[in-house]
């Protein structure tokens, strides 16, 4: 079942739980024809260790290297957060073209269950 919030069709949502620490929503892209979009939200702990880029200062992408998560997670941002009590949630979002959401979808029993639709993230 295909539900629609706004404009954007969501065609599923997994739900915040404690043992995931994240919640994840697939929509049809809003502007862009033919792509699916992802989005991942939760723990940064959890989530970044998903992430192959990131969004630099100045707007420009850049490569995720393992350096970079440890400086985030335990230099930068989470840490700093959580001595002052804060908690902290990261957003990642990746995009596919039809194709490559279809063979996903094909490869992992159709998302039929949470296990298959988590290889999205």
């Amino acid at each position: 079942m295909i539900e629609q919030r706004g404009k954007n069709e969501i065609i599923f949502k997994l739900p915040f739980n404690s043992k995931r620490k994240r919640s994840t929503m697939v929509i049809r892209h809003p502007s862009q024809a033919g792509k699916v979009r992802v989005f991942v939200k939760g723990a940064p702990e959890i989530i970044i260790e998903k992430c192959q880029k990131f969004v630099g200062q100045r707007g420009e992408t850049l490569a995720m290297t393992a350096d970079k998560r440890d400086r985030i997670i335990y230099e930068d941002i989470v840490n700093k957060f959580a001595k002052k009590c804060y908690r902290t949630l990261l957003l990642a979002y990746a995009d596919y073209d039809e194709a490559r959401w279809e063979d996903l979808q094909a490869s992992n029993n159709n998302f039929t269950n949470i296990e298959d639709k988590e290889a999205v993230e």
